[in-house]
């Protein structure tokens, strides 16, 4: 009986290692899923704690921009900001308009004087006169050189935009040298 019951023993080992062998990956499955379940849950309460503090914060931020104060608050800036604009396009205007007056041809006592002092003493005025911005003399000089210098002299004082003329002409019965200079003015053609 004892050889019996030693195959009794073996057996229920065998099929208890069976059975334990089964109850395992059973127990292991049922682990993994559970710890799943867990986690599932414990994300899906974070998430409702952050969709509750979010609503709260919006219905916070919504009292706030509703807020009479605030409100008032806006308009001001609002009101400023156009303001603002405005005098920046006046600003704008202002500086157009300095602009213009900048590059306006003014004629006044100071390019008499410039071309009265840069004249070499033995330079002449025949006549004078203004046009279109443009200040045209006829001059009379002893040499030739004394009318190029009265030229290269007014160029020099930069008070003129542009200075030219077309040379000079001989008369042999006066002994002299006669040229017409043209001075274009700051701000002219």
């Amino acid at each position: 009986m004892k050889k019996q019951d030693m195959n009794l023993l073996a057996r229920y080992e065998e099929l208890h290692k069976t059975k334990a062998s089964q109850y395992s990956d059973n127990k292991i499955y049922f682990i993994v899923l559970g710890v799943l379940l867990l986690l599932f849950g414990a994300y899906s309460i974070k998430l409702a704690i952050d969709n509750a503090l979010l609503k709260k914060d919006i219905t916070e931020l919504e009292s706030y921009v509703n807020d009479p104060n605030i409100q008032t608050k806006l308009s001001y800036i609002n009101q400023l900001e156009q303001d603002i604009n405005q005098i920046e396009e006046m600003l704008q205007e202002v500086e157009s308009i300095n602009d213009v007056f900048e590059e306006a041809v003014r004629f006044n006592s100071v390019p008499i004087t410039i071309l009265n002092y840069s004249r070499p003493a033995n330079v002449e005025f025949r006549s004078m006169d203004y046009q279109d911005g443009k200040v045209n003399v006829a001059i009379t000089g002893r040499t030739a050189e004394d009318i190029s210098n009265y030229v290269l002299r007014l160029q020099r004082t930069e008070h003129f935009k542009k200075v030219s003329y077309s040379g000079y002409s001989y008369n042999d019965s006066e002994n002299r040298y006669y040229a017409n200079i043209e001075c274009v003015l700051q701000g002219g053609l």
